[in-house]
């Protein structure tokens, strides 16, 4: 009988399912009218009816009426539960709580028999399971039947409650741990936010969903393996666990961390967690939720250079115009001092310096006019190879100089496209000096020196490729490269390939860039063609 009931006892089912089963077996096997099972509330205060059998469906919902509650104490339940020992009393006093109400309700009419027995669990108690009235042999629930056993329960009887109670106890305690564990996976698993829980080793052994796309990796890849691999570095993963075991309650909030996905890119997060302690005080696992920070740190970047931009915009209106004209002075004058009689040489250089450093002051205050206020393109129908052959003759001295090869393929024939001549210019002068830039920089290790430009005409547009062997860009360089006031480098304003880009889309084109640390960079942009085909004659 008890195997078979413990055979019961092991199946996978609910709480609630659990406890209707003990009360039904408990009742069926030691023939009481009545069995119910009591275990401690949600707070520990008082002992709570959770499940209760007899003789037939309506005298049972009315017996789940009686008995809801018991204080610290109280009646004969809390003495088996407080005193941890099994009690039997064939012969219950009418002053006993509800003997009157189950008097009433019970087919026998009376409340004769009772006994009860502790769910024991080690030390600890987990509820108690009580019977009343022994059934008599032949009992029915007919009114002239329901008779009870004169003897009521014996020692043998209570012996038998006894080792039911501890199989009950050890199934409630499986129970419990299944349908905490349950809602404890429902929780990690169902949140919308990344969930990451480890064991006291500092081993990963719930990673969720939204921790899944975080980080790039499953479930299966990561389970096992020590969280602090997961973490920016070594170091950084254990200053987060000194903040953890310093911080009070041993919790930390919105805590700023880095870790690395599965690319090895680091991720910038917000960290809340918390250490999991058993009920002896010792370190168990920890669990942890997090945030993506990456979009909030865009957000708050598109902001910042939106009021840089806006900045830029009322300081280009309030004196671009004021500096033109003072820089148009001093040109003027430069060239009266050129043209004087007897101009010395120290005179003439100095004066050709002027002109240039007067003409990188217009350039860059172009760029910052064309950053603050793009204007509209002044478009012309044009020849795309006109404006590539003045602009290489306009170079032709500074690539002599700094010994690089810049190299022009074009289709058969002569595309033309609707485009700003002088915007057009402007943006090959950001890409040769953008190159040129890497180029000097890889040559601190290796040979380079070579800038292309490949013309072709594909789906009734123009494709400009635009390639060097510099020393390219790494991949959070190439994903920031149209970002106004991104730079890498050390005076760079960080405006040069965002006015590109801008040109580019003002002429309702689109540009890319595909390049790898130090293995060179690609540009490609796509205008649409002035006629949607190719024209081959030449407009100048």
């Amino acid at each position: 009988m008890l195997y078979e009931i413990g055979l019961q006892l092991k199946a996978d089912q609910g709480l609630d399912r659990l406890f209707c089963n003990v009360v039904t077996l408990v009742s069926s096997r030691l023939g009481s009218e009545e069995a119910a099972l009591f275990v401690p509330d949600d707070r520990g205060i008082r002992l709570q009816k959770v499940a209760v059998s007899g003789p037939g469906r309506e005298t049972i919902n009315r017996l789940s009426t009686l008995e809801l509650f018991y204080e610290h104490g109280e009646g004969l339940i809390s003495r088996v539960f407080e005193r941890k020992l099994p009690v039997i009393v064939n012969d219950i006093s009418p002053d006993e709580e509800c003997f009157s109400d189950y008097s009433v309700l019970m087919p026998s009419r009376t409340t004769r028999h009772y006994m009860g027995a502790p769910l024991l669990l080690g030390d600890e108690v987990l509820g108690v399971i009580r019977v009343l009235n022994k059934k008599a042999p032949g009992y029915s629930t007919s009114s002239r039947t329901a008779i009870l056993a004169e003897e009521g329960f014996d020692n043998e009887d209570l012996d038998l409650l006894t080792m039911i109670a501890t199989q009950v106890a050890s199934a409630i305690r499986n129970a419990s741990f299944i349908e905490r564990n349950r809602h404890f996976e429902n929780l990690v698993y169902k949140s919308p936010n990344p969930i990451i829980v480890l064991d006291a080793n500092g081993m990963i052994r719930n990673f969720n969903q939204e921790c899944e796309s975080v980080w790039g990796m499953t479930e299966q890849q990561v389970w096992g393996q020590p969280v602090q691999e997961f973490y920016e570095s070594p170091d950084h993963a254990r200053e987060v666990g000194r903040a953890l075991w310093e911080a009070e309650g041993h919790t930390i909030r919105n805590y700023p961390a880095r870790v690395r996905d599965a690319e090895g890119c680091v991720v910038p997060i917000r960290l809340s967690a918390s250490l999991l302690l058993d009920k002896d005080g010792s370190f168990a696992g920890s669990i942890g939720i997090f945030s993506d920070m990456r979009d909030t740190i865009r957000d708050e970047a598109k902001k910042i250079r939106a009021e840089k931009l806006a900045a830029i915009g009322q300081l280009a209106q309030t004196t671009g115009h004021d500096i033109k004209t003072d820089l148009s002075t001093i040109l003027n004058w430069t060239d009266t001092l050129e043209g004087t009689t007897g101009a010395t040489a120290i005179t003439l250089e100095a004066c050709s310096a002027i002109r240039s450093a007067i003409s990188k002051a217009l350039g860059k205050l172009q760029n910052m006019l064309m950053t603050a206020n793009p204007k509209p393109p002044e478009k012309e129908i044009v020849s795309i190879r006109s404006i590539l052959e003045v602009f290489q003759a306009g170079v032709q001295s500074e690539t002599s100089l700094t010994r690089i090869d810049f190299i022009l393929r074009y289709p058969p024939s002569d595309p033309l496209v609707h485009a700003d001549v002088e915007q057009m210019r402007q943006l090959f002068a950001i890409l040769f000096r953008n190159s040129l830039e890497a180029i000097k920089r890889a040559r601190e290790h290796r040979n380079a020196g070579l800038i292309e430009l490949k013309v072709e005409v594909a789906e009734h547009a123009l494709l400009l490729t635009w390639r060097d062997d510099g020393c390219g860009m790494s991949t959070d360089t190439r994903l920031s490269a149209f970002l106004p006031f991104f730079t890498t480098k050390q005076n760079g304003s960080g405006l040069g390939l965002f006015i590109m880009k801008t040109i580019v889309e003002t002429h309702d084109g689109r540009v890319s860039v595909e390049a790898g640390a130090g293995v060179g960079c690609c540009f490609e942009i796509t205008l649409p063609l002035a006629f949607g085909s190719v024209h081959t004659e030449r407009l100048l």
